[in-house]
């Protein structure tokens, strides 16, 4: 996901797959009937207590969903939601076993009307048709399915029994690009037809790594139409009240910024929470859910990428499709048996690993492997997957080998750690019948798909499913052994290296799965390997005590039960719980299309205050959201209590601290840094109190009303009178809400400011890229911002830290770029320049002075200008001389 749309973010943002994307493999045999994985929906079935994690030993967490314990195994069981839900995402598979019949239908008069498809939009910018909701990766599918999967006892079972959802695509395939432009494009499809298809939330499992006053202007715009907006916090494990990121969210009465939370409630070790920017803590660890069984990417008409989502869930299995049942590592000695090397070619390979009892999939038992001291690989020169942070080779006992489909772990990191991962090879026969190694990646040079449920992030403190495909595995290595003993030429050869191929060694033709004999029994043998970390992990380096976690290992054959059904951890999976909850909440609200506009804005405000008054308080979370809660039902089906929401809390220059917003009530409590203080006015909408005693900086409100809802908010107190020193003197307004300033797309000022003629000059930027895009200045005496001129074709360089804003005898002086276009608008030439800007006339003039190239600074310092900076460079020519030059 763009950091503009993040991890979750897309992944990006936000928990999105980071595995290896494919193309088609060959159809497969028919599979059983889906079977009912809702036990392992820890958060709804009431089993988090055996769901347990390194971080979380304990569980007991579930978010109590009014009929879902009674009713999930049932369609015809009584809805226990209603209304319209948008999934703003990456699209949905439609064609989704857990999905169908809970799809919003457009018709063809609405398609014609809003320009979108059947079952959504495609906001994404990409290449396809605005009407197209294919979905582009799993994302999007395990968040719908979270949501409002069906109710029939078979896969997963959504929150909301009874909502319609839809799409609308945000994220594009190959070669698109994901921009803030195409959420708020989004964003206003939505505003237009809110009320005729009776919408109540979207859900936005992304976050921003920027603020965006935009989107914050569209979220309000779109409240006002009776819909609320949940984001999700995302997974830089960052106090957002200290950074940047959803800083413009968090006072809308509107929005709900979600984090995530483990089995026990307390949040997780990826998180991303803020006492004033979060505003509750939802299940976000572990959440089973749907995915496409396969998502294909096309380019210029070729197969970009695919994958195949197929998992392979022994859980659910019979027992006759198990070849030695499931490996819980419940008793003293494990079946399992795990090596530093595979133990059918290395007769000196040594058993690994310890029994532990400090965490389990779904007891508290697991095999710990430490992987300090693992063997790793090197890293591939090209680039592709290398087990450079360890490897173990697994001899899972079996019946017969020759039976064996599939392969299934699941696998969790002891700490912060958190590396990509998977099952990288399985031992199969050459002709002769002698032990093999599969090089798993001939199935991403052929793009066969298998990988995407083979390898996966392994999440810190959190259980992935790891699932390998063996038939496919083989196959693709004997096409790709046949495809290397072609003829082929050295560009053919090179293309082939392109895709995959440069470090790939060669098995030869595989003839089946090897099976190791160990005394009487037999195993298949294959390996686990960790890669290296990703890049938002906040701890990058192994240590001492980092192990790697293996249970429920087993081995399937073609009868066992494998569907498109994914564990992915993120608050991209806390956001989806929240907003199937107001769903929940919407039940017995009418349609939108009967009420007035300030009838719908009521009920999103409401309905929100409903959501957040919805909450099991707990002190480890008092600090790190502002209801200090997580969301539990509580199996109701009737919501009367509503949470304070603060909009504003401020400290006037009188001495007191004003809060603003609604649901406060007549009476209550007020606390400063959690001393009481009395209130000296109590409005339903506005709360008055004297801060004399608290001292200069950064304080936290609480609110509780009478009915013991709780929220805060973080203000700051800066006066003369209190204790400390002064933060500030004054506080002045920012354009971040004038309208000339959010059509140049900009949020923020930022980068040089400089002061000429009494007033202050500043740039408007992109968040996104650090772009200015126009120069404002602001009046300190009258408060008040106003654009200015800016030269037609001017470009400054995002990527230059120089200051590129200078005053000369009551002139501004700017330096950057001049671009040159054809007449058909086409980029040609770029010019490095200085221009001076008049104050008093509002006008721009280029001089004509030869400015250096590179990142160059301006300063000024008495009479004369000065450009500082430059680069210094080195050029090898096919002579092998090297041309030096410097600025």
């Amino acid at each position: 996901q763009d950091s503009a749309v993040e991890d979750a973010a897309v992944g990006t943002s936000a928990d999105t797959e980071h595995a290896p994307t494919e193309e088609p493999a060959q159809p497969q045999q028919e599979e059983p009937a889906l079977s009912d994985l809702s036990a392992m929906q820890w958060e709804l079935a009431d089993t988090s207590d055996i769901y347990t994690t390194p971080l979380s030993p304990t569980g007991g967490y579930s978010l109590g969903v009014p009929g879902w314990k009674e009713g999930h195994r049932n369609e015809n069981a009584p809805a226990n939601a209603s209304g319209t839900i948008c999934i703003m995402d990456t699209g949905i598979d439609t064609d989704h076993p857990d999905l169908q019949g809970v799809l919003y239908e457009f018709t063809p008069e609405q398609q014609a009307k809003y320009g979108c498809g059947k079952y959504g939009y495609n906001a994404s910018g990409d290449q396809r048709p605005l009407t197209e909701q294919k979905a582009v990766d799993s994302h999007g599918t395990h968040v719908a399915g979270i949501i409002a999967a069906n109710w029939d006892g078979k896969g997963v079972s959504g929150i909301a029994h009874g909502v319609k959802i839809f799409s609308v695509n945000v994220f594009g395939g190959a070669g698109s690009e994901q921009d803030m432009k195409y959420v708020l494009k989004g964003f206003r499809f939505l505003i237009d037809a809110a009320q005729e298809v009776n919408l109540k939330a979207v859900n936005c499992s992304w976050g921003t790594a920027q603020p965006q006053f935009a989107l914050s202007t569209v979220i309000e715009e779109l409240g006002r139409k009776g819909v609320n907006t949940v984001i999700a916090s995302g997974n830089r494990y960052l106090d957002l009240d200290e950074s940047i990121d959803l800083g413009s969210q968090s006072r809308s009465p509107y929005a709900i910024v979600v984090g995530a939370s483990s089995a026990d409630g307390t949040m997780t070790d990826f998180s991303c929470w803020g006492q004033d920017s979060v505003d509750v803590f939802a299940p976000g660890g572990s959440i089973l859910s749907s995915v496409p069984e396969a998502v294909q990417i096309e380019s210029g008409g070729d197969v970009y990428s695919y994958s195949n989502n197929v998992r392979f869930y022994p859980e659910v299995s019979e027992e006759e499709s198990l070849l030695s049942g499931i490996e819980r590592f419940d008793s003293d000695t494990a079946g399992v048996l795990f090596f530093d090397a595979n133990p059918a070619l290395d007769p000196e390979a040594h058993q690994i690993g310890t029994i532990s009892d400090k965490c389990g999939f779904d007891d508290r038992r697991s095999m710990a492997l430490p992987l300090s001291s693992l063997p790793k690989e090197e890293q591939k020169p090209h680039g592709g997957f290398s087990a450079i942070n360890g490897y173990a080779y697994m001899a899972i006992p079996v019946t017969s080998a020759q039976d064996a489909r599939w392969i299934s772990v699941k696998t969790a990191m002891s700490d912060a750690f958190k590396p990509s991962g998977g099952i990288d090879s399985i031992t199969c026969s050459d002709k002769e019948g002698n032990p093999v190694e599969i090089d798993s990646a001939c199935v991403s040079a052929l793009k066969k798909g298998w990988g995407s449920s083979a390898f996966y992030t392994i999440y810190q403190c959190q259980w992935s499913v790891l699932s390998y495909n063996i038939q496919g595995y083989i196959e693709a290595s004997n096409e790709a052994h046949e495809l290397l003993g072609q003829d082929m030429t050295q560009e053919e050869r090179n293309e082939l290296n392109y895709t995959g191929f440069a470090d790939y060694r060669d098995p030869g033709m595989i003839e089946g799965i090897y099976e190791w004999e160990n005394g009487e029994q037999k195993y298949v043998i294959a390996r686990i390997g960790i890669g290296m970390v990703t890049g938002d992990a906040r701890q990058t380096e192994v240590t001492g005590q980092t192990n790697l976690y293996v249970d429920n290992v087993a081995v399937g054959s073609d009868k066992a039960f494998a569907g498109s059904y994914a564990i992915f951890s993120g608050t991209s999976m806390a956001a989806p719980e929240v907003t199937g909850c107001l769903g929940v909440i919407a039940a017995q609200e009418p349609e939108s299309s009967t009420l007035t506009e300030q009838q719908l804005e009521e009920e999103a405000r409401e309905r929100a205050a409903k959501l957040m008054a919805s909450v099991d308080y707990d002190d480890g979370l008092s600090s790190l959201c502002r209801t200090g809660g997580r969301v539990n039902l509580h199996e109701k089906t009737e919501f009367t209590v509503k949470a304070p929401l603060i909009s504003k809390a401020s400290a006037q220059e009188d001495g007191n601290l004003t809060v603003e917003g609604w649901y406060f009530g007549t009476a209550g409590t007020v606390a400063v840094d959690d001393k009481e203080i009395e209130a000296i006015t109590w409005e339903d909408g506005r709360i008055q109190v004297n801060l004399s005693g608290i001292p200069n900086g950064s304080h936290v409100v609480r609110v509780t009303n009478a009915d013991g809802a709780v929220s805060r908010a973080v203000f700051t107190t800066s006066s003369e009178t209190a204790e400390g020193r002064r933060l500030f003197e004054k506080t002045h307004s920012l354009p971040l809400r004038e309208q000339a300033f959010i059509d140049n797309e900009c949020d923020r000022i930022y980068d040089s400011i400089a002061a000429c003629g009494g007033k202050i000059y500043a740039f408007a930027v992109s968040a996104k890229y650090r772009i200015p895009q126009s120069l404002w200045s602001y009046d300190i005496e009258q408060d008040r911002w106003s654009p200015c001129s800016w030269p037609e074709g001017f470009h400054i360089d995002a990527s230059s830290s120089a200051n590129q804003l200078a005053v000369l005898k009551d002139r501004l002086y700017l330096h950057g770029t001049l671009i040159k276009q054809s007449e058909s608008g086409e980029r040609t030439t770029e010019e490095y320049c200085l221009w001076r800007y008049e104050p008093y006339g509002d006008f721009w003039e280029k001089l004509d002075v030869e400015m250096p190239s590179g990142s160059i600074g301006i300063c000024a310092l008495g009479d004369t200008l000065y450009a500082v900076g430059g680069e210094y460079w080195t050029t090898e020519e096919e002579s092998g001389e090297e041309d030096e030059d410097a600025a």
